[in-house]
């Protein structure tokens, strides 16, 4: 018996034992399941480092399209074979929606064995169309995560910069002559996991297919972009993406302000930061609050002129601009300009977002579940993905210091 098989057959032993008011037995049943997702992950987490290093010497552009469209990994057969995205379907379309609201089991044709996670999420596919519809969501609602590179690359494997954010460099026309070379670094991303848990409203049971997935794109895409900017802000790299703040600036581009100091922000000190950006990178934003965006708001040049601005563009909202660089709002991301701290503070700093990249191992799936103490239906989303600056130049940061 297959594993999506046995854990089928444990998935109806449990609503069964559900429906019967067995709770003691639902509770063994529900350990055995996680005990099987978790030799599954074992599994499948060995395979993938064993394919890794059978593949350190494929290029990234061969092992991009071992990957689906939603993010699931294809074995050779399935991305070779010449089929029809079958989870873009119509059919399929209502099949999730009758499992997410219903709990009625996905068809067996949906489960083809071709088609493998890459984790203990073994949850049910997002189909094609709404997976789209999510990212276009995160592309609007975050403004940091829609400025980073994206991109989709297998775990442990070993990647050049240089395919990731590609140069061009000046040759000599002779071949006889010396040429430049260009030295490269390497990445390789981790497949971290991120979860969002999402309570099913009696209300979605009972709507149609247009209207459940309009909800679903809400409810999930609000509730992942928060977690996923927060770590590309400042996510420590130690079981989630390394963000931005992580990293050490260049020498000179770490700006400190003095303990002590006026507790007010000073219009020499945005040009002492600008001063430091490389003017190579002059696609550089701010990244601050928006509590210390206003407190720049007051600041004056000589001439009396605010050197700050706020105003309403194209997208029919406001845009902030500071000296006439973007500003990217980072608030629940980082820390408000104050004129005492506790602890040496980051409250303000530049870079540019194109250098950092996004990677996503897995795209989302959906797990759900009732939760016993309340009795609520809850829809679990999963992402597996990492992230990394891959060029650091163009970070510039402000200090508050506490000495």
């Amino acid at each position: 018996m297959t594993y999506t098989e046995k854990r089928a057959q444990l998935l109806a032993q449990a609503q069964e034992a559900i429906n019967s008011g067995n709770i003691e037995l639902f509770n063994k049943l529900k350990a055995q399941i996680e005990e099987l997702d978790g030799k599954e992950e074992a599994r499948i987490t060995a395979q993938a480092n064993l394919d890794a290093m059978n593949g350190t010497r494929q290029t990234a552009q061969d092992a991009a399209p071992l990957m689906s469209p939603q993010g699931v990994r294809l074995t050779d057969a399935a991305a070779k074979a010449p089929v029809s995205d079958m989870f873009n379907t119509l059919e399929y379309r209502e099949a999730f929606m009758n499992n997410m609201t219903k709990g009625t089991p996905i068809p067996a044709k949906f489960t083809n064995t071709n088609y493998t996670t890459t984790s203990t999420t073994a949850g049910t596919v997002v189909p094609t169309t709404l997976y789209e519809k999510i990212v276009a969501k995160l592309e609007n609602a975050g403004e940091i995560f829609a400025r980073v590179f994206k991109t989709s690359f297998p775990t442990a494997l070993v990647i050049p910069t240089l395919s990731v954010k590609p140069e061009a460099s000046w040759t000599d026309e002779d071949a006889g002559s010396a040429r430049q070379k260009l030295t490269t670094d390497k990445l390789q991303f981790a497949g971290y996991k991120l979860e969002c848990k999402v309570a099913l409203s009696l209300f979605m049971t009972t709507v149609s297919l247009d209207m459940f997935e309009a909800q679903f794109i809400d409810l999930i895409s609000e509730a992942m972009i928060t977690a996923i900017e927060s770590k590309i802000i400042s996510g420590s790299g130690s079981g989630c993406p390394k963000g931005i703040l992580a990293e050490t600036p260049p020498s000179g581009q770490a700006i400190n302000v003095a303990a002590g100091s006026s507790g007010k922000l000073t219009y020499a000190l945005l040009m002492e930061a600008e001063a430091a950006l490389p003017a190579a990178y002059k696609n550089a934003v701010w990244l601050m609050t928006k509590k210390t965006f206003f407190s720049w708001m007051g600041i004056t040049d000589q001439n009396g002129q605010p050197i700050a601005r706020v105003s309403a563009g194209l997208s029919d909202r406001q845009e902030y601009v500071l000296n006439g660089r973007h500003v990217c709002l980072t608030d629940g991301y980082m820390s408000d300009f104050a004129g005492t701290v506790s602890a040496d503070t980051i409250f303000a700093a530049m870079f540019d977002l194109g250098f950092y990249v996004f990677n996503e191992v897995l795209g989302i799936v959906i797990k759900r579940y009732i939760d016993e103490d309340n009795d609520n239906t809850v829809l679990k989303a999963v992402m597996l993905a990492d992230g990394k600056v891959i060029d650091k130049n163009s970070l510039v940061t402000l200090t508050k210091k506490t000495a």
